[in-house]
């Protein structure tokens, strides 16, 4: 993989205001870590791994901000393959620093539709599953990439499959994607739900949730995000920061997923059943 690194004076300056925010809720989070709840004794004793993911994911909901996922690839092989594509990507244009935040789409309305599809279509009612999704020409440049989202992912059906570049001196400011009513209805096992991993992540580099901590990036890690806590991230370093989001639904392969996030969660706690 070429790794590219960026000269900071070439780069726009990041606005004051966000920067300060984002140092002011880091100061008060930097001596939290995660503690994820322990599972309790019912389901200890009558272990159901569909009962534990709910019990975790939904009835926990506000009790944790990011699970790591149990999921080892060959990064190597997922870097070589966004090399291929690399010089592709489009700004972001729903970041307010845009010329920092770039977007390509894998599986979506093309690989230059980055955005949800209300943007682009007439009909703001259009469901999900109605929008003329196709895996784009870039999917087809990615095969290894490809395939583990389409067959190894333990997920029914894709929306938008993206990989999101956020290159020096860019950042995301603190902010929450759900409201607190909307996180309380959530359910990641029957509704939309998104996975967020990485390809390239600088050390330096950072993500963090309010009451939370750091999350433990580095690449070709996946994780599940509680998105409906206050999180930012930032990219003050000379490289790239290359990661995948897509977004779907598990649909009818909802116990391969619930024995991979029991998997993930009892390694996390250090639990056996």
């Amino acid at each position: 993989m070429n790794i590219r690194k960026h000269d900071y004076q070439l780069q726009t300056v990041p606005n004051g205001k966000d920067i300060l925010e984002m140092e002011c809720y880091i100061s008060r989070n930097k001596e939290y870590t995660q503690t994820l709840p322990l599972l309790p004794t019912h389901l200890k004793e009558n272990p159901d791994n569909l009962k534990i993911a709910h019990w975790l994911l939904v009835e926990n909901f506000s009790k944790w901000a990011w699970l790591e996922l149990d999921i080892h690839i060959d990064i190597e092989m997922w870097k070589a393959e966004l090399d291929s594509v690399y010089n592709e990507f489009v700004p972001h244009p729903d970041q307010p620093n845009q010329l920092l935040y770039e977007s390509l789409t894998m599986h979506g309305i093309s690989s230059q539709h980055t955005m949800h599809h209300s943007n682009y279509l007439d009909d703001d009612n259009i469901l999900e599953s109605q929008v003329p999704y196709v895996w784009t020409e870039i999917a087809d440049r990615c095969p290894t990439i490809t395939n583990f989202w389409k067959n190894e992912f333990p997920a029914e059906e894709w929306y938008r499959v993206r990989f999101l570049k956020m290159r020096s001196c860019g950042y995301i400011g603190v902010h929450k994607d759900m409201t607190t009513e909307q996180g309380q209805m959530w359910d990641i096992l029957t509704m939309e739900f998104g996975v967020n991993m990485s390809i390239t992540h600088p050390e330096g580099c950072e993500t963090w949730f309010d009451g939370f901590g750091k999350v433990p990036w580095a690449p070709g890690k996946f994780f599940l995000h509680n998105i409906s806590k206050l999180h930012w991230v930032h990219n003050f370093t000379p490289y790239d920061r290359t990661h995948m989001i897509p977004m779907g639904r598990i649909g009818n392969r909802i116990n391969e997923f619930c024995d991979l996030v029991v998997k993930s969660y009892l390694r996390q706690t250090n639990q056996t059943l």
